[in-house]
């Protein structure tokens, strides 16, 4: 064999070796991607969308079978308390001044949501998100009715200086409830009501007014012994109870005891029926 044929021999076997080499390659077994263990779960599919939240509502705190207006205290316990729920006979909701409000049952549902003052300590956002339908007024001047019941904002002042009746400091409100005339007079730090104020308010039913004493906002225990006087209200409810504050005011109007109690149910009937004024601290 000539030496041009041995080279052409050799070429080709270095060719098929390689050939076969390749097809090797091809043929072996492919290492498989590991399963998603179980601390590793698999990714979810963008299309799963997220377990949704149940929303709990406390259906029974405002369930009013009496016939009457109901008002209770609707703030979390051991706190120095100013939340006021007024329910009528109807079971339309007032919830007033919130504040450190008592969600331990599930949200609150609210017809009406007012507030006196522009104090982190007399609103509560929380309480208006849960209800986008309710009819907020906020220290607004304003007379509304809502189902059953027509509130009204007075205004008034929150530091003893002039009452402007375009944009107050404070602002009474007066709610009026299966015949009643309840009024709420908030943070107000007037030394006393004006002849405007006392003509607005009229005959007032059941007057809610602070028993507290705290100069530095405005807030005198001598303003509430004026304040009561000058309404004469059958039934007066303490807010922000403070002891001391409590006797200095009730010593003030001459008065005897004050009562404790967990819920106000009244009518007209009940009122013409008081002979003498009724101090109450809902707790």
């Amino acid at each position: 064999m000539t030496r041009s044929g041995k080279m052409l021999r050799i070429c080709v076997a270095l060719m098929a070796a390689a050939s076969l080499q390749a097809c090797a390659a091809d043929n072996s077994p492919k290492a498989e991607k590991p399963a998603a263990s179980a601390d590793q779960p698999a990714v979810q599919s963008a299309n799963v969308q997220p377990k949704k939240v149940e929303v709990k509502w406390n259906t029974e705190i405002f369930n009013n079978t009496s016939g009457k207006t109901m008002i209770k205290c609707v703030t979390t316990p051991n706190q120095n308390h100013m939340s006021f729920a007024i329910v009528s006979s109807k079971g339309t909701v007032i919830i007033a001044e919130p504040n450190r409000l008592n969600y331990s049952g599930g949200l609150l549902h609210a017809d009406v949501i007012t507030s006196s003052i522009n104090n982190h300590d007399h609103r509560d956002g929380g309480i208006i998100k849960a209800n986008p339908e309710a009819r907020v007024s906020e220290w607004t001047a304003e007379s509304f009715t809502v189902k059953d019941v027509k509130v009204t904002g007075i205004p008034a002042s929150y530091a003893n200086e002039l009452v402007k009746t375009e944009s107050p400091s404070e602002v009474i409100y007066l709610y009026e409830v299966d015949g009643l005339r309840i009024a709420y007079t908030g943070a107000l730090g007037q030394d006393e009501l004006t002849a405007e104020q006392l003509k607005q308010l009229g005959r007032i039913d059941v007057l809610i007014q602070y028993f507290n004493d705290a100069p530095t906002w405005h807030i005198q225990k001598e303003t509430a012994v004026h304040v009561i006087s000058q309404l004469k209200a059958p039934i007066v409810l303490a807010s922000e109870y403070n002891k001391e504050a409590a006797a200095f005011i009730m010593d003030g109007l001459q008065a005897g005891e004050l009562k404790e109690q967990d819920v106000l149910l009244v009518d007209k009937e009940d009122i013409t029926s008081i002979t003498s004024p009724e101090y109450i601290y809902l707790k």
